[in-house]
């Protein structure tokens, strides 16, 4: 069973999810060594027939390799910053890949017969930190490092909705094995899920913090800043005011 990508929770605890193969469940991944979860939850993505890898890293370039002798076949170029993510379309066919700075987000589609960038999905204002395909291959969405996703078409490249989705950076997202749903993985220590047709949010899973449901009252001589960190490890639950 593959992790969908780390994401660091409001504790500092690295999470991942996962839905189950019969889509009705999602798995919760979180670990107290960061380093370790994030070895284990790293993957490179192949295609849907597995003859090609795709490797991002942080030289800006994107390279495919045959998986079966290791042959590099396209080494891909045009991004300006980092690259963070790619995914394959369902056929693959077309690659994905998404990244950007902090001035501007950018997400491309290759023809990875040929290496061509075919498409630039214009208006991503914030670097884009992942992006996935529907079960049909044609909508892609991304999340940003804003914490918003948006739905697009792939042949047009039209923006078809966005949704304010967290209150950090997205890190990884996943369709259920139905093509019905999508989950969204955050730094924020949330994972939402979404209808995908209609881009609804249906309901928001937390993982309980490390003092969650303490609910201690009557203290006094705390700073805003202490009251703060309080609230956000779940001692408090409104505010940090009890």
């Amino acid at each position: 069973m593959d992790i969908a990508g780390p994401c660091m929770g409001s504790n500092g605890v690295r999470m991942g999810c996962s839905w189950l193969a019969l889509g009705g469940t999602i798995l919760f991944g979180s670990g107290i060594r960061p380093r370790e979860l994030v070895r284990r939850s790293f993957r490179i993505p192949t295609t849907p027939i597995p003859s090609s890898i795709a490797w991002r890293g942080d030289d800006r370039t994107i390279r495919l390799w045959l998986a079966t002798d290791g042959t590099m076949l396209q080494t891909l170029q045009e991004h300006s910053a980092k690259v963070a993510t790619v995914a394959w379309s369902p056929d693959g066919t077309w690659l994905a890949s998404g990244g950007g700075g902090r001035s501007a987000g950018e997400l491309f589609l290759w023809n990875t017969s040929n290496g061509e960038r075919v498409r630039t999905f214009e208006g991503q204002p914030h670097a884009v930190s992942a992006v996935v395909w529907n079960t049909l291959g044609d909508q892609l969405v991304s999340g940003d490092s804003d914490g918003n996703l948006r739905w697009w078409e792939a042949q047009s490249g039209k923006c078809l909705a966005m949704r304010q989705g967290h209150q950090g950076a997205v890190h990884a997202l996943k369709i259920s094995p139905d093509g019905q749903m999508l989950a969204s993985c955050s730094e924020d220590g949330t994972i939402k899920v979404w209808n995908l047709q209609s881009t609804e949010l249906v309901r928001t899973l937390h993982r309980d913090r490390p003092y969650e449901r303490l609910n201690i009252t009557g203290t006094q001589g705390l700073t805003p800043a202490q009251k703060a960190t309080l609230f956000a490890l779940g001692a408090f639950e409104e505010d940090g005011r009890h």
